[in-house]
């Protein structure tokens, strides 16, 4: 409406210019001075002149407004058309550390890997077989890889904190935030409920893996815990912001990891890393170093998705 107005005007100072330019004479006689019609002129072409201008830029300034708003209701659109597309169907988590056969608390469970693996050697199990809770993988004059055959090849009751740090940090609980969250006030059972979204997992499968020492390199071992489903059924999202991959960008994963009361434990666990793997509908996303950060004693890590999730 402005702008229009501004035309309108423009227009009749043209038009009485005109009017001026034909009826009055604009200089004197001698042709070297203005009269006051032809300094009248002057005036209202430079006012036309700015109207015109600010008419010109009042337009463009709109149409940039226009185009902009355009640009972002083009996003948002896209955007909800990616949500929905990238919904989470499923998701799942695997966990994988180290164990730490070097220290004193797993002392006991070394020497029973260390007795397997010796007896591996003298009968000469061959690769695919099973001894001790344990398969040979490979080998070739000596066993050089056993994996997990059944649960007896696990930390147990009899390996004393060996047998509680595995069976305490397996199941982590994982929380998701949109907005930033500070993970050192985070307690199981309570800043869940404030999450936006909450990943209640199953057991999965477990694998383990092992690597006869020497007397320059000791035996050591990797366990895992992998295809960690999480029920979309149980999934409480109180926000909503975080029902589909496209949510995750910038979201705060906080791992919950329940270490039990042993201090020997606790210690353990604060000087373990553990690696995650996220599959979102299948997406792979490893989460590891130097995004994973340890907030609390071992107990909780925290993970930035990055702002553009790979695709």
């Amino acid at each position: 409406m402005f702008l229009n107005v501004l035309k309108i005007v423009g227009l009749a100072i043209g038009s009485i210019s005109g009017v001026i330019a034909t009826l009055k004479e604009t200089k004197t006689p001698d042709k070297k001075h203005l009269t006051p019609a032809g300094r009248a002129l002057l005036v209202l072409g430079i006012l036309g002149f700015l109207l015109a201008l600010g008419a010109q830029l009042g337009e463009w300034q709109e149409a940039e407004t226009a185009e902009q708003s355009s640009r972002e209701r083009t996003e948002r659109l896209l955007t909800e058309i990616r949500r929905a597309v990238t919904k989470f169907d499923t998701i799942s988590v695997d966990i994988s550390y180290r164990l730490p056969l070097d220290q004193p608390e797993f002392a006991t469970y070394r020497e029973r890997l260390d007795a397997t693996i010796k007896q591996a050697n003298d009968e000469y199990v061959n690769a695919g077989k099973t001894i001790g809770g344990l398969r040979v993988l490979t080998r070739g004059s000596e066993v050089s890889v056993l994996g997990l055959s059944d649960p007896s090849g696990l930390p147990g009751a009899a390996d004393g904190h060996a047998q509680e740090f595995y069976s305490r940090a397996p199941f982590p609980e994982v929380a998701l935030f949109k907005k930033p969250f500070d993970a050192t006030t985070f307690s199981v059972g309570q800043n869940p409920t404030k999450a936006d979204l909450v990943l209640y997992l199953k057991e999965g499968n477990e694998q383990l893996l092992s690597t006869p020492g020497n007397e320059a390199q000791p035996t050591v071992a990797s366990y895992k815990r992998f295809g960690m489903q999480a029920s979309v059924a149980r999934f409480p999202p109180p926000s909503g912001e975080v029902t589909s991959i496209e949510d995750l960008s910038e979201c705060d994963a906080v791992f919950y990891m329940p270490l039990g009361t042993s201090e020997s434990v606790q210690r353990l666990w604060a000087a373990t890393y553990p690696n995650f793997v996220f599959y979102f509908n299948l997406q792979r996303l490893q989460v590891g170093n130097p995004r994973l950060v340890q907030v609390r004693d071992g107990q909780i890590y925290v993970y930035r998705f990055p702002k553009t999730f790979p695709r």
